[in-house]
């Protein structure tokens, strides 16, 4: 899920020498960011952070991710497929096996690895940092 240490040092050189580049450290506004004349939106994160994930691109394309949009894309359809069926007492849960393994795989070659679980607490995590990476990739 995180780049390497040079990827990391490369990334954080470019945000600390652009414009929009806080003394705090952050794209832009800290956490609501700032919306450019042309448009587009400076994400407010925190960019020692951000810089880090994988996933994560500069709002205006000065870096960008590792992943490309068509694998985000994937991970999307694969979501959308993804249903998770609860037991009524709520401890347990139905998840379509074929599904939940193509989204591993996925992780495993984007992200990082990951150990492969039929856990229902782990499979709730996976799909929540699955989730994440979506909604990141989104902003």
């Amino acid at each position: 899920m995180l780049v390497d240490k040079d990827k990391l040092q490369d990334r954080i050189s470019i945000c600390q020498g652009c414009e929009h580049y806080t003394s705090s450290g952050t794209c832009g506004t800290l956490i609501v960011g700032t919306t450019l004349d042309n448009g587009i939106h400076l994400c407010g994160c925190l960019m020692h952070v951000k810089a880090r994930l994988k996933f994560a691109s500069c709002p205006i394309g000065k870096w960008v991710s590792e992943i490309s949009k068509e694998d985000i894309e994937t991970l999307r359809s694969l979501s959308a497929k993804f249903k998770v069926q609860y037991n009524p007492s709520g401890t347990s849960a139905n998840v379509e096996m074929n599904t939940l393994n193509e989204l591993y795989i996925w992780w495993n070659k984007h992200i990082g690895k990951r150990k492969i679980t039929t856990c229902f607490p782990c499979i709730i995590d996976f799909y929540q940092d699955l989730q994440n990476i979506l909604k990141d990739a989104d902003s």
